[in-house]
């Protein structure tokens, strides 16, 4: 479930980030929230946030499934978009 990442554990960064890239849902949910808070060494970054969300969405993680419909309605890194929200 959670991150259990130490601050600048650029390691453990790189593990999520490969098992994102392998297809884990969990890890591209934490690589998201990573980039959205600018943890371990990151940089914040919206749009990397946006796209790990999307792939942690895509792939079936419930929370990255909450998040962008969040993201979607409030108009937040995104184009408010109420229907497509509901459709998720």
């Amino acid at each position: 479930g959670r991150c259990l990442l130490q601050e600048g554990d650029r390691d453990g960064v790189e593990k999520i980030l490969a098992a994102c890239a392998k297809g884990q849902p969990r890890a591209c949910f934490q690589a998201a929230e990573m980039y959205r808070e600018g943890q371990y060494g990151l940089a914040k970054d919206a749009a990397l946030s946006l796209r790990y969300t999307k792939w942690a969405a895509h792939l079936g993680d419930a929370q990255a499934l909450s998040n962008l419909g969040n993201m979607l309605v409030n108009g937040l890194g995104v184009v408010r978009d109420d229907a497509k929200a509901v459709r998720l």
